[in-house]
């Protein structure tokens, strides 16, 4: 999948890149993407006077417990006047004929869920009320030369500068440079786009380890691009894993022949993993499939399939949210009826996608090398990109502009997981100055006026695994369930609580309690934003002589129960999300025995349905 093409509005259009790459720096591209439970929803109810003037209508706002809000659930609108979030807000106008048109420069890395960008620069649409540009980043010509730079200073830089208005990233990425600008609407999730791969043996830190979890990376070498998304993937586990972020070796670039220091990419990693450099890698597709030599020596630790905190998010620069607020929402209009024809005719947009070409100094370049969408295959490449990946719908946008909570819990905890990694975070004042719901207010009334702009009914996108909040299971699953299931990773601080013969259970208020609600504060922030795992509390008990299995039985299931109360009550795990299993230990009158089998385990299990 590929495609390299800049059309501007109607016409190709050489643009003034200034510094945006230095042609002599050969570089393969790379995509430096760096991304909740429905909390109690409020009802907000507007008493309006009906006046002989004017309809003033009176609404109610959302449902007060949607329980599983899907891409599909539509948006009820509550036109209010202001400015206030999630509110429909006049919709700007359309300048007059003859009138100067605003540009915007939107600045996108080689991903498939981006592409919507890429129909909309092809479309031949004169009425439009803005002039697009694209750039796009990481984009090198026949040789290897970087045409336009993906380095992570110079897209801070440009966000400020002007240079770009708007960039598709992460939601990871934006709390980790604030001065990029603000949110304005979801991407969507991965949902297997992005995973973390290991060998099954050790070789380079770890040399003759077995890798079976996660937890086993402790010691080993993996290699990521510095601060993109495969490495916040893999912090994020490691901090819900009780792990230390020094447990491994990063390998985060290499010096080249002359002595300079180059950070890696997505396909350096990958090419490093290849090469017997790591043990591990982190990063996405294709290359995390298709670029690790052989597969058959190699396994997924981490799949965004289940652990899906990887949020794809839309990000409008300070400067053109401040100049150019009107260009800004036209330009979100394209995007969501680009959307809209993915939905409703996928190889159009395929073919749209394929045909973009992209003018750098006076000439032209083909794309697909840089897309991965090529002509004659445009919508079997569209799938092999939008199969793993969850898109966000228009009326998913609005219901999320209407819970700005949830919003700012992402960017709160995603904050957390970076700073535990020792990455630097820019300055911010509050969370919720990265955000900017304006245009949704104003796309909620617009989508009333114009109905076409929702897909029509009846087809759906590739992939549906999208929703705008955290849906969770009606009930903890039976344990006896879970046990077999495969383990994506162990709590790593509960191998520091210890059980005396006769103990079955931890005082709130002693040094291993508060030990156990600290840890696992991590873990809660993982699981408010993740989707298909389930935490899963083996208790275990002594199978002592002297006592019934029913006895150990139930003495080993309150030592699980226990542990599951500190983790709801101290720290703020859904229920649901638990499931408990009381494990008799061997019988026997050995002492030693006897205390091997007196512990507790909590991991994360994967549910069979995202095992792909």
């Amino acid at each position: 999948m590929a495609n390299r093409s800049f059309r501007g509005l109607n016409q190709p259009t050489t643009l003034d890149l200034g510094d945006l790459g230095n042609p002599q720096t050969p570089r393969p591209p790379r995509r430096q993407r760096n991304g909740l439970f429905w909390g109690g929803l409020s009802v907000l109810i507007i008493v309006c006077l009906i006046v002989s003037a004017g309809g003033i209508y009176l609404y109610n706002n959302l449902p007060a417990e949607p329980t599983t809000p899907t891409n599909d659930t539509p948006y009820v609108p509550a036109p209010q006047p202001g400015g206030n979030d999630g509110e429909q807000q006049n919709v700007p106008q359309i300048p007059p004929a003859g009138a100067e048109k605003q540009t915007i420069t939107v600045c996108l890395f080689y991903f498939g869920p981006y592409f919507s960008v890429l129909q909309a620069a092809v479309a031949d649409n004169s009425n439009r009320p803005y002039i697009l540009n694209v750039l796009p980043l990481g984009f090198t010509d026949l040789d290897g030369n970087v045409l336009i730079s993906d380095d992570e200073g110079d897209q801070a830089r440009w966000m400020q500068d002007g240079t770009c208005d708007i960039i598709l990233t992460t939601s990871d990425t934006l709390r980790l440079n604030p001065q990029m600008g603000k949110w304005i609407t979801d991407v969507g999730v991965s949902d297997g786009a992005d995973k973390t791969r290991a060998l099954l043996v050790g070789r380079v830190g770890c040399p003759g380890k077995p890798i079976a979890r996660f937890n086993d990376l402790e010691g080993c070498v993996i290699a990521v691009s510095p601060n993109a998304a495969g490495q916040f993937q893999v912090l994020s586990v490691m901090s819900a894993a009780g792990m230390s972020p020094n447990s491994v070796t990063w390998l985060t670039g290499e010096y080249d022949t002359s002595g300079m220091w180059h950070d890696f990419s997505v396909e350096d990693a990958c090419q490093a993993f290849a090469d017997g450099k790591s043990d591990a890698v982190a990063g996405w597709i294709p290359c995390i499939d298709e670029g690790i030599g052989d597969p058959s020596q190699s396994q997924i630790l981490v799949n965004s399939t289940w652990l899906r905190n990887l949020k794809d998010i839309i990000v409008v620069s300070h400067k053109a949210n401040a100049e150019k607020p009107d260009a800004v929402f036209w330009f979100l209009v394209d995007w969501f009826g680009g959307l809209k024809v993915q939905q409703e005719n996928l190889k159009a947009a395929g073919e749209a996608i394929a045909s973009w070409t992209f003018t750098f100094n006076g000439i032209e370049y083909n794309t697909n090398d840089w897309t991965y969408v090529f002509p004659e295959s445009a919508e079997n490449d569209m799938h092999l990109w939008l199969d793993t990946y969850g898109l966000a719908s228009l009326d998913s946008n609005l219901l999320l502009a209407n819970q700005t909570d949830i919003l700012d819990k992402r960017f709160v905890d995603f904050g957390a997981i970076w700073a535990y990694g020792g990455v630097p975070l820019g300055t911010l004042n509050d969370v919720a100055d990265l955000r900017e719901t304006k245009y949704l207010g104003q796309l909620a009334t617009y989508v009333t006026q114009h109905p076409e702009l929702r897909p029509r009914s009846g087809t759906t996108l590739p992939n549906t695994s999208y929703t705008p909040f955290q849906v969770l299971p009606s009930a903890a699953l039976d344990g006896s369930q879970l046990v077999n299931l495969p383990t994506a990773f162990e709590l790593n601080c509960v191998s520091q609580l210890s059980y005396k013969a006769g103990e079955d259970f931890l005082r709130p208020n002693t040094p291993d309690y508060d030990n156990l609600v600290v840890c696992s504060k991590s873990l809660q922030q993982l699981m408010a934003q993740t989707q298909n795992v389930v935490i899963l509390i083996t208790g275990s008990a002594a199978g002592w002589c002297q006592y019934s299995e029913e006895y150990v039985r139930e003495f080993a299931l309150q030592r699980a129960t226990n542990i599951q109360f500190a983790l709801i009550q101290g720290a703020g795990i859904p229920a649901p999300l638990i499931s408990v299993y009381a494990r008799v230990g061997t019988l026997s009158c050995d002492p030693a025995i006897n205390q091997a089998d007196r512990y507790v385990r909590i991991e994360v299990k994967i549910n069979p349905g995202s095992l792909r």
